[in-house]
């Protein structure tokens, strides 16, 4: 009977912890499962330990509760292994809260704990306790302990440990801006986890490969690594990761100005949230968005978002995410002109940053507060605090804020006149960002420089900066800073009295910020456009899942409730049981009493009463499952029609993203219309212009009279300003038309692509065709513009092609440092009296021609803007030799075709 009472105890104690911890993860929940029924104290505590590990990135206040489970169970066992492996689980718990201290002190006794055959788990507290310290930016320290992981985990030849540490390492320097070695230890970790299937510590080396690349300024090859990490967090549906990628992805569009596209990769993240709740990811992916904003310069919204982290951040004491924050809308409320709020949130983020010991926050802190200060006229100050910050990052060994911090103490000393000061901390800057920056915030630097120089009539020195700025714009292909070297160098030319350079470099400015402002204005409307799709379609589905929460919320009280039931009904069985047992008791010992016949009938009519009660009993519980029975079916009915309502929103869903689609396409149609509205009209205009200043030559020649020659000059002058603004339609189509990119050229790949495009006709009219390429070193330019180059040359033979055995032979060979292509056929050939006129748009020599005179007029264009030359012979009847000379390699600050 005891046993009986016994077993029903447990399983009620089991029921209850099946409620207490349900609905987290799957792994974590077939472990509490095991966790029920195991009975060996030291596999409980690897058990706690491993409940803990899983629950980290999905709820840490609970993880942190089963370590310390663990830890205390652990310590009162006296088991080595367990006692490691939870003051390192519990000093995780304690970073998630941003209390480093705490952390730091049970790293430390879990390093303390010597254990034998624990070297994974070693190996594992020290990479926690680097990453610790690179969360608070103390990089030698964090490498310090990546290196000691990495020794510990080569003794083994453990390729799971050493490929963390790799990547540990590689992140450290990607950080840091040591993008190249970063590269070179995240290729190692690569190496090592091709050995072996991890697809979580795959996904992270390709996320931080990606971020290398980013900060090389290597967009394609970043964005290559992001999509193989999201391809393969599909196949695993790890969500964590999935968010990263999406931020990686809004990132890179973030730095190469894409805001729409940031945006939406932002906004993604923020969907995938609503199913995973993370708190931290949350406030990450929220920082991200106020990011963006702060970006766009729409600074109530970036505040807006930045709020709604610290709504998160504040409430789960996540205190470095806090400080960050707080940082966030200090910048904010600067650039606001809200000084006084300004310094009050800084204030705020120095005073976090101090108590968690991140030096690289309150180096942050001080030197927001000084540019603060500058812009108050408070000279004085605002150098204290920008000192500060200096000091503060040459502790820390953080060179990209030394050069920023140094070249805003410039700015205060150049805003107090004291330019020679200036000059010095302005090249002091730039000598250190020269080895720790990308291209284009050195021509930023270099522009500053020049600018300072010019103030301080220092024109020859000036001309070496602004040469070295005008280098930095062409190699980033930066339009803004390419238009700001040549306002420059209007002024530097302005100053050396030469007008007519000044008035060059003026022009050339202008037409790049009429450029820089088209492109902006598209790009604004189609954010904005972008933007208020996404928050219709977020209230949207706002609505939708508050709905459909709400049903799930009935569900579960349904649930609950049966639950309930389930354990009343268990208790009713037992009970029965129990009963049962007692009554066959009473039976047996009854039997043993034989001695008088009135006894055995008394105790048969006794039985019979209980069988008649036992049936009874029966009888409730027949009644009881019934109920049971139809409380099933009402909730199997509610179950069904919440996957109608679910179904409803999918499609809802379905529609919104069409809907959303459709638009974007109709936009880009407009667009597409437009810039072929700019090229033909303007091709149109200028046809009569033309006639006009043709007439005004002929007038100067052949009329004598000065009225009417009067008449011709005006007619002349206002054609010519007619003939410039037309000009300048013709490159606001232009530009952005086509983007280029700048890699190496497989001409005869190219060729074999453009045969086959036209592999129909050439097959018709049987043509021979031939290609040889003799290059020894690789050729590098715009695969694009050589495209377009072949593919009106072989469009111009077909054309003009002999009808009898006609032949086509590309050969492509190397003279010095130029690559030469020579594209030869066996057509009609070109008559002599049309040899200076072939290159001219809308020309056609000959009668077979079937095209609109663009042809070659594009292919001349294209070579030139590749800075190459072109030439032909050619003899009627025998054929025609295009022969087209490329430099080996070039860029191009600007690109239109």
């Amino acid at each position: 009977m005891r046993l009986i009472i016994r077993f029903l105890q447990l399983s009620i104690f089991a029921l209850l912890l099946t409620v207490r911890l349900g609905a987290q993860t799957p792994v974590a929940d077939s472990l509490r499962t095991v966790l029920t029924i195991e009975r060996n104290p030291e596999k409980r505590v690897d058990i706690l330990c491993d409940i803990a590990y899983e629950l980290y990135d999905f709820d840490d206040s609970l993880a942190l509760e089963f370590a310390e489970k663990a830890l205390k169970q652990a310590l009162a066992l006296n088991y080595g292994k367990g006692i490691k492996r939870s003051y390192c689980y519990v000093g995780i718990g304690y970073v998630s809260k941003s209390d480093f201290p705490m952390a730091f002190r049970y790293y430390r006794l879990a390093d303390s704990v010597k254990v034998e055959n624990a070297t994974e788990l070693t190996v594992y507290n020290y990479s926690m306790m680097g990453s610790a310290y690179r969360d608070l930016s103390n990089f030698d320290s964090a490498g310090y302990y990546y290196n000691l992981a990495l020794k510990e985990a080569m003794t083994t030849d453990d390729k799971k440990s050493i490929a963390t540490a790799y990547k540990n390492i590689g992140l450290t320097n990607v950080i840091r801006y040591r993008n190249v070695e970063a590269l070179e230890a995240l290729a190692l970790a690569q190496q090592y986890v091709d050995e072996i299937y991890d697809p979580v510590l795959q996904i992270g080396i390709w996320l931080y490969t990606g971020n290398a690349y980013a900060n090389l300024l290597q967009y394609d090859k970043a964005k290559e690594y992001y999509l193989k990490g999201m391809a393969l967090v599909d196949k695993i549906s790890n969500r964590y990761q999935l968010i990263q990628c999406h931020l990686g992805l809004a990132g890179l569009a973030l730095r190469q100005s894409n805001y729409s596209e940031a945006l939406e990769e932002a906004f993604e993240a923020f969907e995938i949230l609503k199913q995973y709740q993370y708190p931290p990811q949350q406030a990450e992916v929220l920082q991200r968005i106020g990011e963006i904003y702060e970006d766009l310069g729409q600074f109530e919204m970036a505040a807006k978002y930045f709020y709604e982290t610290l709504k998160i951040t504040e409430k789960h004491n996540l205190r470095l995410r806090t400080a960050t924050a707080y940082s966030e809308l200090a910048w904010v409320y600067k650039e606001l002109g809200n000084y006084d709020l300004a310094l009050d949130y800084v204030n705020r983020s120095q005073t976090i940053n101090t108590a968690i010991g991140n030096q690289h926050g309150v180096s942050y802190c001080h030197n927001v507060r000084g540019l603060i200060y500058l812009l108050q006229k408070r000279h004085a100050e605002a150098i204290q605090e920008l000192e500060k910050s200096k000091q503060i990052r040459e502790i820390i060994g953080h060179l990209e804020g030394i050069s920023a911090v140094i070249f805003n103490l410039s700015l205060v000393y150049e805003d107090m006149g004291q330019l020679e000061k200036a000059l010095a901390l302005q090249k002091q800057a730039i000598s250190i960002e020269e080895r720790v920056t990308n291209k284009l915030s050195q021509g930023i630097s270099y522009n500053a420089i020049a600018k300072t120089l010019m103030r301080l009539n220092q024109f020859g020195e000036a001309e070496k900066y602004l040469r070295l700025a005008n280098k930095a714009a062409l190699e980033t292909n930066s339009r803004l800073l390419l238009k700001n070297n040549f306002e420059n160098y209007a002024e530097f030319y302005s100053n050396r009295a030469d007008y007519k350079k000044a008035f060059e470099y003026q022009r050339k400015a202008k037409v790049l910020s009429d450029s820089i402002y088209t492109t902006s204005s598209r790009a604004k409307m189609a954010e904005m456009q972008a933007i208020y799709q996404i928050e219709q379609k977020e209230q949207q589905i706002q609505l939708l899942n508050q709905e459909k929460q709400t049903r799930e919320n009935q569900l579960l009280l349904q649930q609950a409730q049966i639950q309930t039931q389930r354990l009343v009904i268990a208790s009713t069985i037992f009970a029965f049981i129990l009963i049962s047992a007692l009554a066959w008791n009473i039976y047996k010992s009854k039997r043993t009493i034989q001695r008088a016949h009135l006894e055995i009938k008394e105790q048969h009519e006794e039985i019979q009463t209980q069988t008649e009660e036992l049936t009874e009993a029966n009888r409730e519980l027949t009644k009881l499952n019934q109920q049971l029975a139809e409380k099933q079916e009402e909730i199997q009915a509610q179950s069904e029609e919440l996957m109608e309502a679910n179904q409803t929103i999918n499609e809802i869903n379905r529609g919104l993203e069409e809907e959303v689609n459709r638009r974007t396409n109709e936009l880009k149609q407009a667009y597409k219309e437009l810039d072929t509205f700019f090229y033909r009209s303007s091709h149109d205009f200028r046809r009569p212009l033309t006639t006009f200043l043709g007439l005004a030559e002929v007038a100067k020649i052949t009329v004598k009279d000065p009225a009417a020659l009067e008449l011709f000059e005006r007619v002349r002058e206002t054609a010519m300003n007619l003939d410039k603004m037309l000009v300048k339609l013709q490159s606001i189509s232009d530009v952005g038309t086509l983007e280029l990119y700048y890699k190496e050229v497989a001409i005869r790949e190219l060729f074999d692509s453009v045969c086959d495009s036209y592999r129909e006709e050439l097959t018709h009219k049987h043509f021979l065709i031939d290609c040889t390429v003799n290059l020894t070193t690789p050729f590098t330019s715009y695969p694009v513009l050589i495209k377009v180059i072949l593919e009106n040359l072989v469009e111009n033979s077909l054309q003009f092609a002999s009808p009898v055995n006609p032949k086509l032979s590309l050969q492509v060979y190397e003279e010095g440092d130029k690559v030469v292509m020579e594209l030869t056929d066996n057509g009609h050939g070109i008559d002599a009296a049309y040899h200076d006129k072939i290159f001219d748009m809308y020309f056609r020599a000959s009668h077979y021609s079937k095209g609109n005179g663009l042809g070659l007029y594009i292919v001349k264009k294209a070579v030139e803007k590749l800075d190459g030359q072109i030439s032909f012979t050619s003899q009627i009847d025998l054929g025609t030799t295009f022969k087209v000379v490329l430099p080996r390699s070039t860029k191009l600050s600007m690109i239109s075709v």
